[in-house]
């Protein structure tokens, strides 16, 4: 039966590599903290840039809310609806 190894990065678990799990046994590893943990740094960053820029600009680099929405198939959504004959998105 494979085992799974769900690495969490500076946990109880020490920092394993894919490798060294696969040594110990392991067939598959996941690391759920690996989008997590830089997330709350940028945060933090942007967060600190706010109180003593007075603004997110710089933080944003440029990134309008609509970027943002692509990253995450906005226009795989849009095409979506428009063949199932939908106008949800019509207006974007």
């Amino acid at each position: 039966m494979p085992m799974l190894l769900n690495m969490i990065t500076n946990g109880v678990t020490p920092n394993w590599t894919v490798a060294q799990a696969k040594e110990f046994g392991f067939k598959i590893t996941i690391f759920p903290f690996s989008g997590i943990s830089p997330v709350v740094h940028a945060l933090r960053e942007s967060y600190r840039q706010v109180i003593e820029d007075g603004s997110d600009a710089k933080a944003c680099s440029g990134l309008a809310p609509r970027d943002i929405f692509e990253v995450v198939g906005l226009s795989e959504a849009m095409e979506l609806d428009k063949a199932s004959g939908s106008t949800l998105f019509g207006g974007i």
